[in-house]
């Protein structure tokens, strides 16, 4: 049996999104957060309803000042 307050809210649905970003020699883009030790592609999480890819360039921006049109999504 279906329980009818679960059917009323849905679970929310975590997105999260990395960035990877090359020069034309292939050297990759890391950053060096607060929150952690180590170098990791820039990224994090989306807003609620918000698309992955501008997700992807909001948080790229805010990480690293970059504004670049994001060519693919996977």
């Amino acid at each position: 049996m279906r329980d009818p307050r679960l059917l009323a809210k849905p679970p929310v649905c975590r997105l999260g999104c990395l960035v990877l970003v090359r020069n034309p020699r292939g050297d990759v883009l890391l950053v060096d957060p607060d929150y952690m030790d180590g170098l990791i592609l820039p990224g994090g999480a989306a807003q609620p309803n918000e698309p992955p890819h501008l997700a992807a360039a909001r948080n790229l921006h805010a990480e690293t000042g970059l504004n670049l049109r994001l060519a693919d999504v996977l």
